[in-house]
């Protein structure tokens, strides 16, 4: 499987423009402006990627990759995409993207990959919504 960094490089400087501060870092706040733009922006992201893509009740954006057996537990992984005030460009993100090329580069290369989830919201940020987090683990097992 290939990585490729320059892709990467590309949706991270994406994603950091959305609340870009012109003294450098990013503000992103949970369900704000820029949130929801990334978060648009995201989406097509994920379904560029061959990923079903749903927001379920909660705002949880979550994008699934099928996988060679679609009846599978999926393996999850992903991040945050909101930050604190004045936060880093890869706070959260970072994990989002990582999870995001995984998927990528299996659709590249015609992989067939075990059941995957990569979502955006696993937890929030602590001071800021950090009751997301209880939600989102319920939401996602679909107990909410």
């Amino acid at each position: 499987m290939t990585i490729q960094l320059e892709r990467i490089e590309k949706t991270l400087a994406a994603l950091a423009a959305y609340g870009a501060l012109p003294e450098g870092g990013t503000t992103r706040l949970s369900y704000g402006p820029e949130y929801l733009a990334a978060q648009e922006f995201l989406r097509g992201e994920m379904t560029a990627a061959g990923m079903q893509v749903e927001l379920d009740p909660i705002g949880n954006l979550i994008g699934t990759y099928a996988g060679r057996e679609p009846g599978l537990p999926a393996v999850m992984s992903g991040s945050h995409l909101d930050t604190v005030p004045a936060g880093g460009n890869f706070d959260g993100v970072l994990g989002i993207v990582a999870a995001l090329e995984c998927a990528r580069s299996w659709q590249d290369e015609g992989l067939s990959a075990p059941p995957f989830a990569a979502g955006d919201r696993y937890y929030r940020r602590r001071g800021y919504c950090l009751w997301h987090g209880l939600f989102w683990r319920a939401g996602a097992q679909r107990r909410v």
